[in-house]
């Protein structure tokens, strides 16, 4: 389980729950406390209990082991009222990213086989997987103080102020995507690449395809083993391509040139930009629904018994789980496909990116055929690649359907937009003084 979708939840969980006014036990402070401290120790006990398991269990255990981490902090947030308790976003999250973090310490002694050491996949889940959301949380923590210390919520809630919201989070959001590969690159410690030969190789499959970057770097993976790799930035003098060591040492020469090529497919298509305009049409989307849901749980006596916090919690996280773990998965499988046709392009050859996957698969101890919910399998990966070489028609098509994808979120977040600009469905609620 990523980090993206359980921070969400819980991030879905304090809003839902941080409404002033409510209940709040005085001892909410010391119930956090001591949720953490028994979740890390039921988590160090669960973890020395699945080594006897076989490694299939682990991503099973993992994720409801996540789904237990989550379950305690909406109690946290829904009984003692630790939500209301925190005077900020980031502080209402601490006792979720204290457990996850204790989590991923007492992980590796499942995971003897693979070598890794509890600091270094602490630390590893930390840099690549929640840090770089963790960084954005302070940012929205200093624009909601900014918004109640001058009450731009009463602006706000008028047709020119919603307009002025959306333009400046979209400004917001942009100048985060520009600045923060730079950012990351310090934060993961990356590398130049040391062999010039290799470097000059890996550029020059860059220029084939198009896509300038900033630098090829190495991706350092201290306590563990990974094979991955990565491209960050929207801008050229802003971007980078990260490969892991282990995967740089293990690809060969031509593995490293579809995987690079798959990474640059990314920028080529501009798959990030893409995200960015599912995010905008999925988040005006929920939060119109949301609105018309709460209505009609409104009419039936059974949910509408249950307190108001609890309903909105649980249509925050269904609606989360919807949009991101399935919708966001059918977006990225189709973006991941179309970067993969780019890496086949790198080489010429399919056969050499499906060898890079079974590499990953390898070095990772994956099996092929393990369902991804952001990718393909890799059986499927390499079965598609396969076939499109075989019907090079496959390859347009493929490329068609993204196109098709990219017009409908165009489509739905310019009629999002507008509604949101000329009614006042998505208005906000006051604030209470």
């Amino acid at each position: 389980m990523s980090g993206l979708l359980p921070l969400l939840i819980a991030l879905a969980l304090v809003e839902a729950t941080s409404t002033r006014g409510g209940t709040t036990w005085a001892s909410a402070p010391w119930w956090a406390c001591a949720g953490v401290l028994g979740g890390a120790l039921l988590g160090e006990m669960l973890a020395r209990v699945l080594v006897r398991f076989p490694k299939s269990w682990l991503d099973r255990a993992d994720l409801a082991f996540q789904g237990l981490i989550l379950a305690g902090f909406a109690w946290l947030c829904l009984v003692p009222g630790w939500a209301r308790w925190a005077p900020s976003t980031t502080l209402a999250l601490a006792p979720w990213f204290a457990l996850q973090m204790a989590w991923w310490f007492s992980f590796p002694a499942a995971l003897a086989s693979n070598g890794w050491t509890r600091t270094g996949f602490l630390l590893h889940q930390l840099r690549f997987g929640l840090m770089p959301l963790a960084l954005l949380l302070p940012i929205a923590d200093l624009c909601d103080t900014l918004g109640r210390a001058w009450r731009i919520d009463v602006w706000i809630d008028t047709n020119l102020g919603r307009g002025a919201n959306i333009a400046g989070s979209f400004a917001l959001m942009a100048a985060i995507l520009v600045l923060l590969p730079v950012a990351l690159v310090r934060l993961w410690r990356a590398r130049p690449v040391a062999d010039p030969e290799v470097a000059e190789d890996l550029q020059a499959v860059c220029r084939r395809l198009g896509v300038p970057v900033a630098g090829i770097m190495t991706w350092p993976t201290d306590g563990g083993r990974v094979h991955n790799a990565a491209v960050i930035g929207l801008l050229p003098r802003l971007r980078w391509v990260l490969i892991t060591q282990d995967l740089l040492e293990d690809a060969g020469r031509d593995g490293l040139r579809a995987v690079l090529g798959h990474e640059l497919g990314h920028a080529r298509h501009r798959h990030l930009l893409i995200y960015l305009v599912f995010a905008a049409a999925t988040g005006m989307a929920s939060w119109w629904a949301t609105q018309g849901i709460m209505a009609l749980l409104d009419q039936f006596e059974v949910t509408r018994a249950l307190p108001a916090e609890l309903r909105q919690a649980l249509v925050a996280v269904a609606l989360l789980a919807i949009v991101w773990r399935v919708l966001f998965g059918m977006v990225s499988r189709l973006c991941e496909r179309q970067a993969d046709l780019a890496g086949v392009e790198a080489t010429g050859n399919h056969r050499d990116l499906c060898e890079a996957l079974l590499v990953v698969a390898r070095g990772s101890g994956t099996d092929p055929r393990a369902p991804s919910w952001r990718h393909y399998s890799i059986a499927e990966r390499i079965a598609f690649l396969t076939a499109a070489a075989q019907d090079p028609s496959m390859v347009q098509r493929h490329h068609r359907r993204v196109r098709w994808l990219v017009a409908i979120l165009v489509l739905v977040t310019a009629v999002l937009g507008i509604t949101l600009l000329t009614t006042s469905t998505f208005g906000p609620p006051r604030l209470i003084p």
